[in-house]
């Protein structure tokens, strides 16, 4: 229960009124029906209707199970509510990045990664990013291994953006095959 309490503190500090949890124990995703999980989230976005969805990208950024399984259940549940979606109104997907989660780390990161191809100015929003990762108390190592210092209120590790990989739009998957010297920056509201 103290994960869900993390969790809780950490949304209240980013202004995140609308909670929705599933409430699976922790390292259980991998085992659940695909088809299930995904066929509740695509639940979940057909009665929200957001206009960006974001996941984890397929290695999951750090290899762990869940983070696989969410991102597989989320990339089919987006694809099977663009069906119900007004064409108009499709929402753009996204994979989320640490681009140097692995820098601080003695392991390697994942071989195939995915390529990043915008970023979002979280400038001013630095300090709460911050406050939010630090509400992650039992997590302690995976931040310190991301975000060194940032427990200890040294929010300088923390950069200006936010890395995404856009997946699919306007119901079709986004093919992208060349790294871009100057990403572009996004705006995600």
């Amino acid at each position: 229960m103290h994960r869900e309490e993390e969790l809780r503190e950490a949304s209240s500090i980013l202004r995140i009124s609308n909670l929705i949890l599933y409430r699976f124990a922790d390292g259980t995703l991998i085992e659940q029906d695909i088809d299930l999980l995904a066929n509740r989230i695509k639940m979940t976005i057909l009665d929200l209707k957001p206009d960006v969805i974001l996941t984890f990208p397929p290695d999951g950024v750090t290899g762990h199970p869940d983070h696989i399984a969410i991102s597989r259940a989320t990339e089919k549940a987006v694809i099977s509510a663009e069906d119900e979606y007004p064409s108009s109104q499709l929402p753009k997907f996204f994979y989320t990045s640490i681009p140097h989660y692995y820098d601080h780390c003695q392991d390697s990161g994942p071989q195939n990664r995915c390529l990043i191809t915008g970023k979002v100015d979280i400038s001013d929003y630095r300090i709460h990013k911050g406050q939010a990762l630090q509400a992650h108390k039992s997590q302690v190592y995976s931040l310190n291994r991301a975000y060194p210092g940032v427990m200890q209120a040294d929010f300088t590790v923390i950069g200006n953006y936010e890395y995404y990989t856009l997946v699919r739009a306007n119901g079709q998957a986004i093919q992208s095959t060349t790294a871009l010297n100057e990403l572009p920056t996004i705006d995600l509201v």
